[in-house]
């Protein structure tokens, strides 16, 4: 039994990553060549033997990384910024998919504390009263034992608004409903402190109204990292792994630390 360890993990991709993946290697192989035009949706889902939706997701995505472009009643065409740029940039949506349990909490703790200590320092009155209608509303909703995913999210993606940074809110509308997908499609565990996420959302709202910077960053933190743990747990349960992902996540935070002090 000495040789185990050369044994890996199988990891089951999904139709969109192997669209992906098919589309990088033929760039990289020269079949399909910077400013070509692609075949229909209908036709690439015939060849593929997929579904059109499955192609239309897979388009979708290129199309937000930039690779391909949609001209109205032209078609859908692969960028012209050169094979390895095309390829790389593929490559990095598919690690993306591999990594992004660990990968998206991270970058969220790390954006949301910063979009909460601007919002504190750039909030205007009218942007503290949208927000503490939106706590309102959160709290009646999960006094009523309901997670409130929706307002729950609202009130994130408004604190991003708030920091008056187009980029940090562009970035986290990207990541934040990924998340909370995740959490639903692997399995949730609520941990029935509901009233625990009503005073941790307080305490961010307090501290933004207050213009504490410091204290908003720490509180998003303090709220993140809670509702993360209850997220892994789900996503641990849903496949089985007990213990796995916490001790990936805990190996990329340490890393993240020592690079932050080398750095």
């Amino acid at each position: 039994m000495s040789n185990l360890g050369v044994f890996r993990k199988i990891r089951t991709q999904n139709i969109t990553s192997l669209i992906l993946t098919q589309m990088r290697d033929l760039i990289l192989e020269g079949s399909l060549k910077p400013g070509e035009r692609l075949p229909s949706e209908a036709m690439l889902a015939k060849q593929l033997d997929v579904t059109r939706g499955d192609v239309r997701e897979a388009l979708s995505r290129l199309e937000l990384h930039g690779v391909v472009k949609t001209l109205p009643q032209s078609g859908t065409f692969v960028s012209d910024i050169g094979i390895r740029a095309l390829s790389g940039i593929i490559s990095s949506m598919l690690n993306l998919d591999r990594d992004n349990i660990i990968s998206l909490l991270s970058a969220r703790e790390f954006l949301e504390e910063k979009t909460a200590a601007l919002a504190a320092g750039s909030r205007e009155e009218k942007d503290l009263e949208e927000l503490r209608a939106i706590h309102e509303q959160f709290t009646g909703t999960l006094l009523k034992r309901d997670p409130g995913t929706d307002i729950d999210m609202f009130f994130h993606l408004k604190i991003a608004e708030f920091a008056k940074n187009t980029y940090l809110s562009y970035f986290l509308s990207l990541i934040i409903p990924q998340i909370f997908d995740i959490s639903w499609k692997f399995g949730r565990i609520d941990d029935g402190r509901f009233e625990k996420n009503i005073e941790e959302h307080f305490a961010i709202l307090d501290a933004i109204q207050n213009r504490n910077p410091d204290k908003a960053a720490r509180s998003m933190r303090n709220h993140l990292e809670r509702a993360h743990a209850i997220r892994i747990a789900g996503l641990e349960a849903a496949s089985g792994m007990p213990g796995e992902i916490i001790k990936q996540t805990r190996r990329h935070k340490t890393s993240a630390r020592k690079e932050n002090k080398n750095g």
